[in-house]
């Protein structure tokens, strides 16, 4: 059995059809951060909701400052993050490579991409589930599960 197609679909108001034109995105974005934005934009939109549940809430906004992040990448200059590296609480923070790293006891790095401009950095190897934030002051631990993040001074 063979079929073969020889109509041609027209759309009632523009009298064209989509054949190679394909449909335009009501959102224009590189091909690379199509998915990056759909799901900034659909965060956006939960976090208009006036009936969300707090946790909920707290949840999005959590992975809307991911989100963001990989759509609009930030960059902090050289000597910034050489001024925020140093030992916190025992915990020592390095400028490694042009970025910052998080040493831990046993020796393991593990890379800081910012997140934000004022300091907020996710901690690789983590799942997204612990963030940093270096003030130079002190480093602020934030845990996914956590409310009140825990804060330590610099040494």
């Amino acid at each position: 059995m063979l079929s073969v197609s020889y109509g041609r679909p027209v759309h009632p108001v523009t009298g064209g059809n989509w054949e190679e034109v394909g449909v335009v995105p009501d959102v224009a974005v590189d091909p690379t951060q199509a998915l990056d934005t759909a799901v900034s934009l659909a965060l956006d939109g939960l976090l208009a909701r006036t009936d969300a549940e707090p946790a909920d809430r707290a949840s999005w906004e959590w992975a809307q400052v991911a989100a963001e992040a990989r759509v609009r990448p930030v960059a902090i200059p050289p000597a910034r993050l050489q001024a925020l590296a140093g030992t916190y609480g025992g915990r020592e923070i390095a400028f490694d490579d042009g970025g910052l790293a998080w040493l831990s006891a046993n020796g393991q790095k593990s890379r800081l991409t910012p997140l934000t401009g004022d300091g907020l950095f996710a901690v690789e190897g983590s799942n997204d589930r612990l963030r940093l934030r270096l003030t130079g002051e002190a480093l602020e631990l934030h845990r996914m599960d956590q409310p009140a993040p825990q804060s330590f001074p610099r040494d």
